[in-house]
């Protein structure tokens, strides 16, 4: 006999909407696990270690640039320019093994202490990484392992310099503050401390080859010169107000030059025994000074600017192409045209043409993206209060750099590219009305952020939420938008 129409009609449409509730049940599934999957802990095998289907696929993961909110103090890069290591907060250490183009993190410290100076020997094998509380480590493997030594200080230590013997063994230096001076004759393993007339903090030191001559710098202007292996010191140099950060010699020490805060650069051609002043800019912080190896090309970092030099230090040229703000340290190949900077909010840019355009290499934490001219030009914001163009070519440019707004969480363009505006965490508002080449600040604090934290997935999600009490343009219009951004 054969069944009723209707019955039948009803049980295909029963079994129509179990498919589709299904269907809409897998999607929700879906959609919960893309959510929550983190990202696999090492990007190039993402798409192929299994399981695969635990993690999502990234098919450029390649192109993925380390991330890191630790800031960083110092740099340095192997004479071949092939491997460089960067220290900062946290104890952290970053290499990369392919002259800067990727980095990962090879150590983490126990405590909250800063790494504030870094040095490698020429072939990058044996290496030494001071900072806060007395903490000096060593490394015998390039960079891989990292073994703690007793410094028998708990002062801040601020800069590392070495000299190797003809036997192989290094002589390796150490300042500090409160005019700590270390020295180890034995590659860093034992460490002496050495008497200095001076309580200042001392920033930088550097030894001739030889390893007789050396110098070191810091607070009050203060330069102290050594002539026996830095058994003594003799003061050359003060200034009241001013810091020294950098010390650096060419020809064998017979000239020396020092660099430090107001945009001070000091020389002396008479191997440190006088000095003259040779530039000095108010608004600008210099933290470190390199020469190459023929004592022609130099090259100076500081607080959002290289300044260059071609003719031996005669005269200083500003890069046209500016860097991110807070830049701390400096290091070139023997080349002359690799280079790499390093500084706060995880910042790690490369220069592969002398430093005349960088690159980013380490993620600086920016929390807004958006792109102008149909996809050719790109604009990110982040911090110190930072605007960072993006052209098609390539090219990094910071169009602003402000210590006014502690950090830009979003930005955003009219269709044209015209009009611009970024919002600050601090309440200030930027906008830009030339396509972007110039900001200036809006308005101040009547911005009232909401930070709203949602845990999924065993990460932190916040919902920015910024009312603002004032006019964009439109009168009597309270505006209110919402940035979502990963934390921790």
């Amino acid at each position: 006999m054969a069944e009723d129409p209707r019955r039948q009609r009803a049980r295909q449409f029963q079994r129509r909407h179990r498919l589709i509730a299904a269907a809409l049940g897998l999607t929700v599934i879906a959609t919960l696990g893309i959510i929550t999957q983190e990202p696999y802990s090492d990007p190039f095998l993402a798409s192929t270690q299994p399981p695969w289907f635990l993690y999502p696929l990234e098919q450029n993961a390649h192109r993925r640039l380390a991330f890191t909110s630790a800031d960083f103090f110092s740099v340095a890069l192997s004479t071949d320019g092939q491997t460089g290591w960067a220290v900062g907060s946290d104890q952290i250490i970053f290499k990369s093994t392919d002259r800067g183009e990727t980095w990962a993190n090879v150590h983490d410290g126990d405590g909250p202490g800063r790494l504030l100076s870094i040095a490698f020997t020429d072939d990058g094998e044996t290496g030494w990484a001071v900072g806060d509380a007395g903490a000096i480590f060593k490394s015998v493997d390039r960079g891989e392992t990292w073994e703690e030594k007793d410094s028998r200080t708990n002062e801040n230590l601020r800069s590392v310099t070495f000299v190797t013997s003809t036997d192989g063994e290094h002589t390796v230096w150490v300042v500090g503050n409160r005019g700590t001076i270390l020295k180890s004759d034995d590659s860093g393993e034992a460490w002496t401390e050495s008497n200095i007339d001076t309580n200042e903090s001392l920033r930088s030191v550097t030894f001739t080859n030889g390893g007789q001559t050396g110098w070191t710098v810091g607070t009050n202007g203060i330069i102290f010169k050594s002539e026996n292996g830095g058994e003594t010191w003799e003061s050359v140099h003060s200034e009241d107000g001013t810091v020294l950060h950098s010390v650096t010699f060419t020809e064998e020490g017979n000239t020396v030059w020092a660099v430090g805060a107001i945009g001070t650069i000091f020389k002396s051609d008479d191997g440190g025994d006088s000095w003259n002043l040779v530039r000095r800019e108010v608004g600008e912080t210099l933290r470190s000074i390199t020469f190459s190896t023929d004592g022609q090309t130099g090259w100076i970092v500081g607080a959002g600017t290289v300044v260059k030099s071609i003719d031996g230090g005669e005269t200083w040229i500003s890069s046209p192409n500016n860097v991110l703000g807070s830049i701390e340290s400096g290091a070139f190949a023997a080349d002359g045209r690799t280079g790499l900077v390093a500084g706060r909010f995880g910042t790690i840019l490369k220069s592969i043409d002398g430093g005349e355009t960088w690159k980013f290499r380490v993620s600086t934490g920016f929390r807004s993206l958006t792109f102008t001219d149909g996809g050719r030009t790109g604009w990110a914001a982040g911090p110190p209060g930072v605007i960072v163009r993006f052209s098609d070519e390539g090219k990094t440019q910071v169009v602003r750099d402000s210590g006014n707004v502690a950090r830009i969480e979003s930005i955003v363009f009219t269709a044209d590219g015209q009009t611009g505006w970024g919002v600050g965490e601090n309440g200030a508002v930027v906008r830009s009305t030339d396509r972007g080449k110039s900001w200036e600040i809006s308005f101040e604090p009547r911005i009232y952020p909401q930070r709203v934290a949602q845990r999924r997935g065993g990460r932190t999600f916040y919902d920015i939420v910024f009312i603002i009490i004032e006019r964009l343009g439109l009168p009597g219009r309270a505006k209110k938008s919402t940035k979502r951004y990963a934390g921790t």
